[in-house]
């Protein structure tokens, strides 16, 4: 099986999550997390907060990333 996508930089997986709505409180932070779980690891626990039927993956309005417990 061949893949047609190309892996997204640190920076390219911020930027999408960004603007798909998500909210940073520390972008250094929030890239340093990607880093170690990259966004694809993430976008799992991301799903439930997308907006159903939305072309465009974006996400309601939920805590901003970062924000502790």
């Amino acid at each position: 099986m061949k893949y047609t996508k190309q892996p997204l930089t640190i920076d390219e997986q911020f930027e999408l999550l960004s603007n798909r709505g998500l909210e940073f409180i520390d972008v250094s932070e929030a890239k340093n997390t990607l880093l170690n779980i990259s966004y694809y690891r993430l976008s799992s626990y991301l799903y439930p907060f997308r907006i159903s039927n939305d072309c465009n993956q974006r996400f309601k309005t939920i805590p901003d990333f970062g924000t502790e417990c």
